[in-house]
């Protein structure tokens, strides 16, 4: 079930998107329910907490006017919570609008909220396509999730797709703690080595009690002097005990070479 959020200052402008999207997912049947409709984006974010593993998406204001914040900041801060979370950016402004591609946030998409379409509950032909398209969007994106995997990290939970992961590096100073390195992003997370292998997959090695390597990331390996090197695909040089190298050329013969 998908849980829905909406967060606008503009009280008449959120009443009539909730009445919208409710009649839109009765008439539609989807397996979603809006079960938050707020002008202050502090109580959003709240009642995200109170539910932090569900599958969600927020409608959400760029400008919150009386409020110290906008849009963007909630945003973020609900990402803190869960970075599986979903996002449509709301405006009154078609040129705001532009702004969240500008800053490079992955959101589903965006509505401009035209005062013919948005200031009246009866949910028309323009609207009912504009959430068509949107909620297509999003359950896209939930099938791909399927296949990513769920790290702790802090309070947070962060969703990965394995492919992306480059490899994974034991914390010298911290036991059990990893950083994670992806091809676009790194993290920390709580597990055990054995733990981590197992949630991986057989595209993965465990080369000695500090690294994990993704295998499908690996450039080169090479001796040099008392070490190995694995060169990693993201440009990263791991250096490992020399007593693997015969284990990952063997690994990598298997698999048909680099």
């Amino acid at each position: 079930m998908l849980n829905i959020y909406l967060c606008d200052d503009e009280t008449v402008q959120l009443l009539c998107l909730k009445k919208q999207i409710e009649k839109y997912l009765v008439d539609t049947k989807k397996e979603a329910v809006l079960v938050s409709a707020e002008t202050n984006p502090e109580k959003t974010l709240k009642e995200a907490k109170s539910n932090p593993d569900a599958p969600s998406l927020f409608f959400i204001d760029v400008v919150l006017d009386g409020y110290c914040v906008d849009g963007f900041w909630l945003m973020q801060e609900l990402l803190k919570i869960n970075n599986s979370f979903e996002f449509v950016f709301l405006t009154s402004h078609q040129e705001l609008a532009y702004k969240v591609f500008d800053k490079g946030l992955k959101v589903v998409d965006y509505l401009v909220k035209s005062p013919d379409l948005f200031l009246d509950e009866a949910l028309s032909a323009p609207v009912f396509n504009r959430l068509e398209q949107i909620f297509y969007k999003v359950e896209e994106k939930t099938k791909d999730k399927k296949n990513q995997i769920c790290f702790e990290c802090g309070k947070r939970k962060i969703y990965v797709d394995p492919k992306d992961i480059v490899y994974i590096q034991a914390l010298k100073d911290r036991r059990h703690y990893f950083q994670i390195h992806c091809l676009t992003t790194q993290f920390i997370t709580r597990s055990t080595m054995a733990q981590l292998l197992e949630l991986l997959g057989d595209h993965f090695i465990g080369i000695s009690r500090s690294y994990i390597l993704g295998l499908d990331h690996i450039a080169s390996f090479q001796k040099e002097g008392k070490e190995m090197v694995v060169a990693m695909d993201n440009g990263t040089r791991c250096s490992l005990p020399i007593k693997r190298y015969q284990t990952l050329c063997d690994v990598m013969e298997k698999r048909g070479g680099l």
